[in-house]
């Protein structure tokens, strides 16, 4: 399955009669980006059902996976059930995984009546997160994203060859500049606290509604080891510096953002310190990575996805934090 369109309705009905759901009453595929999900309502109630691609996610993952969600639950942190088919296995024979289905929305644009309870339960999830043990695995370049994430992927492995590949000035330049910036700070960086995180948390993977007894929850586990602000960067990062909706970047929502996450779970003064150069180093991740999967495209003759001959959103999106260092430094007030 490489798309929505490969979940059928027999695929469906079949996935349906290896749990204790009853009959398939209704379904919806959903675009889930890289694999095909759906919602689906039964006899028994509504559920998603997420295709998962043993290439990306092995049977490690599922059950650690599990594993973090229950654990989160048990210290009352809200999180998706993952349901167990009548075998007692966590994939039907379709390779699906099977959760509750969560009511709410999923944009990337954290709007400015979320931000309090969005930051407020992110704090939240990391402390919870940070009394698990992490696995030895994490942290193997397992993909581009994984490399992207790495300082020392991106400066000892990258950053010296970046001449040699075939990436226009104008990204290369910007790129340079952010690298300099991170190489400046590197000690510091790498001695910053780390714990298990969510290393994808844009807010397309944090479910909010409208209704104030409802808490978000956040879903689709990608585990890093990395510090805890680093994670809260990428939220913030997305949705109010590249799809920053009212000006260039949007520093009043930034500013309650960490506020807001803050008052839950304290930032060290070191961490609150190198604020800027982790916005700069989740910024270099956007941009390396899409480089990456470029690169590969070109070498197996595919046509790219992304045209490095203008600047591309991700490379805005850097430079503009690059041009508004003392603005952001100067964000973390308290």
């Amino acid at each position: 399955m490489k798309n929505v369109e490969d979940l059928s309705e027999r695929d469906l009905k079949s996935i349906v009669d290896q749990y204790d759901f009853g009959e398939l009453h209704r379904y919806k595929k959903i675009d889930g980006g890289s694999t095909p999900c759906a919602m689906i309502q039964t006899t028994s109630g509504n559920y998603f059902v997420k295709y998962i691609d043993k290439s990306i996610t092995d049977e490690r993952m599922i059950n650690f996976t599990n594993h973090v969600m229950l654990s989160l639950s048990s210290l009352k942190i809200k999180q998706p059930v993952i349901y167990k088919t009548i075998n007692g296995s966590l994939l039907s024979t379709k390779g699906c995984m099977v959760f509750d289905y969560l009511e709410g929305s999923s944009e990337t644009y954290i709007s400015e009546n979320h931000i309090q309870s969005v930051f407020t339960y992110l704090a939240r999830y990391n402390s919870g997160l940070g009394h698990l043990t992490v696995p030895a695995w994490i942290g193997e370049f397992a993909n581009h994203w994984d490399r992207a994430d790495s300082l020392t992927y991106l400066l000892d492995d990258f950053a010296p060859h970046m001449d040699n590949k075939p990436i226009v000035d104008k990204v290369t330049e910007v790129l340079a500049d952010a690298f300099k910036i991170l190489n400046g700070h590197r000690s510091e960086l790498e001695a910053l606290p780390r714990q298990l995180i969510h290393g994808d948390l844009g807010g397309n993977n944090i479910i909010r509604s409208d209704k104030a007894s409802t808490s978000p929850v956040v879903i689709d586990l990608t585990p890093y080891h990395e510090n805890h602000l680093y994670s809260i960067c990428v939220p913030i990062y997305w949705a109010y510096i590249y799809f920053a909706k009212k000006e260039n970047i949007e520093f009043e929502n930034i500013s309650e953002a960490l506020d807001a996450y803050n008052q839950q779970f304290r930032l060290a003064e070191d961490e609150k310190s190198l604020f800027f150069e982790l916005i700069v180093k989740v910024a270099c991740r956007m941009v390396v990575v899409m480089i990456l999967f470029d690169l590969d495209s070109i070498k197996s003759q595919v046509k790219p996805f992304i045209k490095f001959s203008q600047p591309i959103s991700t490379v805005h999106a850097l430079k503009k934090i690059l041009l508004e260092k003392d603005k952001i430094t100067s964000i973390i007030n308290f």
